[in-house]
């Protein structure tokens, strides 16, 4: 390929650039990704861990998502302790193809693991304010809504 071939189009592709840019699918793969955070809903599950007794926690980040057009690639949750009561926070790495979507609204899920001392009684709390609180040994788990 010449230089005055190659330097044409990209020139070509300069000036295709800003038409590409409002069209939501002009990448070559039809994919996106879009990352997504915040907590939903949540449940607890005490649990005997590696180290000693834990809890774990299943989150239903915030989003809601085609079966037939996204796919999970990463999650993740955690805790941040704010005056005593453990914060949760949750995200998900969500890859979506183009097309015709179906609107069944799937959850999102991540999976996390806090180390707790035995004999205390530990309060968690979602985004929206939604609490609960569990004892390290508690022999059921709880949620803040129909378990996920």
């Amino acid at each position: 390929m010449t230089c005055s071939l190659a330097f044409s189009r990209l020139a070509l592709l300069a000036l295709l650039a800003p038409v590409c840019a409002l069209l939501l699918a002009c990448d070559d793969s039809g994919t996106s990704r879009t990352e997504y955070s915040g907590v939903q809903s949540f449940c607890v599950e005490p649990v005997n861990g590696a180290d000693g007794p834990a809890l774990e926690v299943t989150v239903q980040v915030d989003t809601c998502l085609s079966s037939s057009c996204d796919t999970v690639i990463d999650s993740a949750c955690g805790f941040t302790e704010v005056d005593g009561v453990l914060q949760l926070e949750a995200m998900a790495t969500v890859e979506s193809t183009g097309g015709t979507c179906t609107a069944d609204c799937q959850a999102a899920l991540a999976t996390c693991m806090i180390p707790v001392e035995a004999g205390q009684t530990y309060v968690l709390r979602g985004d929206d304010g939604d609490e609960v609180e569990l004892e390290a040994e508690a022999e059921d788990g709880a949620c803040t809504t129909e378990p996920i």
